[in-house]
C-alpha cells in the first residue's frame, strides 16, 4: 500500500509544481516573488543558545542521530524491511531511501516556493489561500481554486495518500507493538497455544484504541510548532535518542540489563522534556543527541550495580567491532557510495550562495 501511495504522493506533487510554476509565469518569476529571508532556510550556526533558528550544525548532528533512530529502530520502518523478500534487498531498500531522500526533500522545497510565489502574486487571494492565517491550508486551498477537475482530483488523493501512508503505519506499528509487549503474552498463558481468534480481536481494539488516542492528540499539539512539518519532528526527537541508545546498548553491550536501559529511556526523554520546557534556547534537534547520552550514560551505570546477564541468554544477540565488519565486508563499497554522495551534499551546502547568505 504504501508503493502506491508514494507513487500517487509524487506524481501529484509534480502536477502541482508545474502548474503553479505556469500560473506566476516561470520558475524565473518563482524566485522573483521570494522573500530574501526565504531563500536561506538553513542559517549558519550551532542552535546551542546562538538563537539560530534553522541551524546546520543542529540539523546535521541531531539529524544523523534522528534518521540513525528512525530507520534503524522505529517499528514503521522495521515492518517494512520485514516485508522485504531477504536482508539483502532490505539493505539496498535503505540505501536508495538514503539516495533519494534529498532529492524527493527538494521537491516538497520546490513547491513550497511555487505556492508562496502563487500566494504572494495575487494579493486579493491572499485570505482565500491561507484559510484563518493556518499556512497549513495553502496546499488544498491551491489545489482547489487553481486547478483543472481531473488535475483536482488526483492532487487530493495524493494528500489523503500521503496522510494514509503516515497514519496506516503508525497504527500498525503501535498496534503490533502493544499486542507483542503485552497482551499477546497474557493471551498465550490463558488461551495455550492457539489463540489466533483473540489475537486478531484485540489487535482490532488495539488499533481503534490507539487511533482514538491519535485523533485526541491531534487537537492539543497543534500549537507546539509554527508549522506541521517541524510539529512531526520535534515530538519524536524527545524519544528517538532515548530508542536509539537502547537498541545500540542491546546490539554492542554484554553487560547491560533490561531495567537499567528501561531506566535509562525514562531519564533520556524526561532530559529532553525538561529541556524543551526549561531551556528554550537548545535548538530541538539536539534533543536526539542528548537524550541518547542521558539514556546511554545512565542505563550502562546502572547495570553496574545489577547482576550481569548470563551469558547463555545473550549469545549470538550482541556483536563487536570485529563481528560487524565481517558481516558487512562485502557491502564495504556500497557505504562508501553513500559516504561519498553525503561528502558531495555537504560541501554543496558549504558552498552554496543560499547558505553563506
Amino acid at each position: 500500500s504504501d508503493v502506491l501511495q508514494t507513487f500517487v504522493l509524487l506524481t501529484g506533487l509534480v502536477i502541482c509544481i508545474v502548474c503553479a510554476v505556469m500560473i506566476v509565469g516561470g520558475w524565473d518569476a518563482v524566485m522573483a516573488a521570494q522573500d530574501a529571508a526565504r531563500l536561506s532556510s538553513i542559517r549558519p550556526g550551532h542552535g546551542l543558545g546562538d538563537n539560530a533558528p534553522a541551524p546546520f550544525w543542529g540539523f546535521l548532528i541531531g539529524g544523523v542521530f534522528l534518521y540513525s533512530s528512525y530507520y534503524g529502530a522505529d517499528q514503521s520502518q522495521t515492518q517494512r524491511l520485514l516485508a522485504a523478500p531477504s536482508i539483502r534487498a532490505a539493505k539496498y531498500s535503505l540505501m536508495f531511501n538514503g539516495l533519494a531522500r534529498l532529492p524527493i526533500t527538494l521537491l516538497y522545497i520546490a513547491l513550497g516556493l511555487a505556492l508562496s510565489a502563487v500566494y504572494y502574486s495575487n494579493a486579493n487571494q491572499l485570505q482565500s489561500l491561507v484559510h484563518q492565517d493556518n499556512i497549513n491550508t495553502l496546499v488544498p486551498r491551491f489545489i482547489a481554486m487553481y486547478l483543472p477537475a481531473g488535475f483536482r482530483g488526483l492532487l487530493f488523493s495524493a494528500l489523503l495518500a500521503a496522510a494514509m501512508s503516515s497514519l496506516d503505519s503508525s497504527l500498525n506499528s503501535l498496534s503490533a507493538s502493544t499486542m507483542r509487549d503485552f497482551i499477546e503474552p497474557r493471551l498465550r498463558q490463558r488461551s495455550g497455544d492457539n489463540p489466533e481468534a483473540q489475537l486478531l480481536r484485540w489487535s482490532r481494539i488495539t488499533t481503534l484504541i490507539w487511533g482514538l488516542a491519535i485523533t485526541g492528540f491531534a487537537f492539543v499539539v497543534g500549537d507546539i510548532a509554527s508549522t506541521v512539518v517541524e510539529g512531526i519532528n520535534m515530538i519524536p526527537s524527545l524519544f528517538y535518542g532515548p530508542i536509539l541508545a537502547a537498541f545500540i546498548l542491546g546490539i554492542l553491550s554484554r553487560r547491560a540489563r533490561g531495567p537499567g536501559i528501561i531506566a535509562g529511556i525514562v531519564a533520556g526523554v524526561l532530559g529532553n522534556v525538561l529541556i524543551w520546557l526549561f531551556v528554550p534556547s537548545i535548538f530541538w534537534m539536539w534533543w536526539n543527541l542528548i537524550g541518547f547520552g542521558i539514556t546511554y550514560v545512565v542505563a550502562l551505570t546502572l547495570s553496574i550495580f545489577l547482576d550481569p546477564p548470563q551469558s547463555d541468554k545473550i549469545e549470538k544477540t550482541t556483536l563487536n567491532a570485529s563481528m560487524i565488519l565481517g558481516r558487512e565486508k562485502t557491502w564495504i563499497k556500497h557505504y562508501a557510495v553513500l559516504l561519498v554522495y553525503f561528502m558531495i551534499m555537504l560541501l554543496l551546502a558549504f558552498n552554496s550562495q543560499t547558505f553563506l547568505s
